[in-house]
């Protein structure tokens, strides 16, 4: 069985690309304060809005710090976030979705209800309305938000998933069988829905790195001297001019990091779909 998914997995090529380039991003988060040839966070106001040169790659700001050591540590931020707001939301995704469809009646009711009123707001208007609570935002209050409003979607999903395994032949036998409640929930019924679970993963992965580059351009992001790649391309906007690298090389950065995680979510729905041959 898993040598059928690789083979499925490696015969798209873009899958693969996305896939490596995350691989990549990982890393070089990982290591990125041995990669950084310049404090991120020094201020050098001679060397203010410098173009790319030899010294600095990507030129500096207009405070004069090095927008290529910024941009690394940005890795770390954006991913940390993409990646904390996504467990987050897909967790109370997973639960919520597996406790509406298999008990059904009146909780099913309850929560789908819910789950309509979460869909009738904006994810964006949510998030804004939420941090205008907020005098000073963190970056863990960010990632909380962000996953603590992504997960309707997911949810109900997942509840179509269980509606129609719960009446298998496997469900029957197990529910036969005297199996405890939580053994068939995570035991037998929720590995025959990961599927969607892990293509939504990757793709709240994608779209939480997106939303908090657009609250950063806010202004109501990760706060400064803390570099994410939003908060660089804010700062951007105020030199396009004169000062063009400032939104180009975020603006890249965040481009190629959703796209690659959209890629691969795209490849695992066609490696997991098994009407997919």
């Amino acid at each position: 069985m898993l040598s059928l998914y690789w083979k499925r997995f490696r015969s798209n090529p873009l899958t693969l690309a996305g896939c490596a380039l995350i691989v990549v991003l990982i890393l070089l988060s990982l290591f990125s304060s041995h990669l950084i040839p310049h404090d991120p966070y020094h201020q050098d106001l001679l060397n203010r809005l410098k173009s790319p040169s030899l010294d600095h790659l990507f030129g500096t700001d207009e405070l004069g710090r090095d927008v290529f050591s910024r941009m690394f540590v940005g890795i770390r931020v954006s991913l940390s976030i993409g990646f904390i707001a996504a467990f987050i939301s897909i967790l109370i995704g997973t639960l919520v979705g597996l406790a509406a469809g298999y008990w059904r009646g009146w909780l099913d009711s309850v929560l789908m209800r819910f789950v309509d009123v979460m869909l009738c707001f904006p994810t964006l208007f949510l998030i804004l309305t939420l941090l205008a609570v907020l005098e000073k935002p963190s970056m863990v209050m960010i990632m909380g938000i962000i996953g603590l409003t992504s997960w309707p979607g997911l949810a109900r999903l997942i509840r179509g998933e269980v509606l129609s395994m719960r009446e298998r032949d496997f469900m029957l036998v197990a529910k036969g069988l005297g199996l405890s409640t939580p053994r068939i929930l995570f035991v037998h019924l929720l590995p025959n829905v990961i599927s969607p679970v892990l293509v939504a993963a990757t793709l709240t992965v994608g779209s939480a790195i997106l939303t908090e580059s657009g609250l950063s351009f806010l202004g109501l992001g990760v706060q400064p001297p803390e570099p994410s790649w939003g908060n660089i391309l804010t700062s951007g906007k105020d030199f396009i001019h004169v000062a063009w690298w400032l939104s180009l090389f975020p603006g890249l950065a965040i481009l190629v990091t959703v796209l690659s995680f959209n890629l691969l979510g795209e490849g695992l729905r066609d490696v997991l779909d098994p009407r997919i041959k």
